[in-house]
């Protein structure tokens, strides 16, 4: 499936990792205008109908393998979710969550923890410069939000999902 989005530009959503669009509205002159925008994936290389591609100036070239393993080694030791996260600021998560995710944790690992919630995500790697990870969104999130959904399938063979249950809770709660 794809999306045809302006002048021959495409969002492909069976890309490898999957490729989702931020979609603004805004009016200007009486006229609707549609803002899309894709932010780039941390990992490399993404692939598509595996095939793997780069992007030289206007245009996408394909891959050779070296290049391909070469970006991957690069990237090999990331994470996505110890990325910072472009979209999410501090007001964007519940610093009582962090507080009682200390208190979990004390109790535990039998430890005492004697730092500030934002000096413990600091410590943890999960607040850098002031800017979230999108790791500490999804754990720590105000309210619930579409990417932290838990989904849990049962499957039939490799593919076949026999039945499923969506969570729509907090991952510490």
């Amino acid at each position: 499936m794809l999306i045809h989005v302006i002048r021959g530009h495409f969002i492909f959503l069976n890309a490898f990792a999957l490729v989702i669009p931020n979609a603004d509205l805004y009016k200007i002159d009486n006229k609707q205008i549609v803002n899309f925008s894709i932010i780039e994936y941390p990992i490399k290389p993404v692939s598509y109908k595996d095939k793997y591609f780069k992007r030289v100036l206007n245009s996408n070239h394909k891959m050779s393998l070296s290049e391909v393993a070469n970006e991957y080694l690069r990237t090999i030791n990331g994470s996505w979710d110890y990325y910072p996260d472009p979209n999410h600021t501090l007001v964007h998560i519940s610093i009582e969550k962090v507080k009682k995710y200390l208190q979990e944790y004390q109790i535990k690992n039998d430890v005492i923890i004697d730092f500030a919630p934002l000096d413990f995500l600091k410590k943890q790697e999960i607040l850098k410069n002031k800017q979230l990870t999108f790791g500490a969104y999804l754990l720590f999130a105000k309210e619930l939000c579409i990417i932290s959904d838990i989904q849990v399938g049962r499957f039939k063979g490799k593919t076949e999902i026999i039945d499923s249950i969506s969570l729509d809770t907090d991952f510490i709660y």
